[in-house]
Parts: C-alpha cells; structure tokens; sequence
C-alpha cells in the first residue's frame, strides 16, 4: 500500500494497495488505508486523497 506519486496539481492523491488472499479479510487494507489517508491530509500540499479497488473484489467486512 502506498502513494501512486505526489499530488497532482489540484491536490489530490491516490492510494494504490493488494492484499494477498491469504491476509484478505483481517482489516490489514482498512487498518493501513486510515493511516495513510491521515498522513497524507496533514502534508502541505494534499487536499485530497483518492483510492480505487477492483469491482470483482469481494467485501467481507464493513467497519
């Protein structure tokens, strides 16, 4: 899981991320993705930030 560049010119930032199908499940994605959307909204120039999943990804949980 990580940033897929810096911000673009209007601020927004992406997240790309996988999770192994044996980890997938846990909460490991949710877990990560809240600290990286934190993390990125306190840097200077991130307004927003963005991430995408595969629409044939299963959801197991809703937190």
């Amino acid at each position: 899981m990580g940033f897929k560049g810096g911000p673009n010119a209007e601020g927004m930032i992406d997240i790309g991320y996988s999770v192994v199908q044996n980890y997938q499940g846990y909460g490991y994605a949710i877990e990560k993705g809240k600290a990286l959307v934190k993390w990125g909204l306190y840097q200077r120039k991130v307004k927003e930030v963005v991430a995408t999943c595969n629409p044939d990804n299963i959801l197991l949980y809703v937190y």
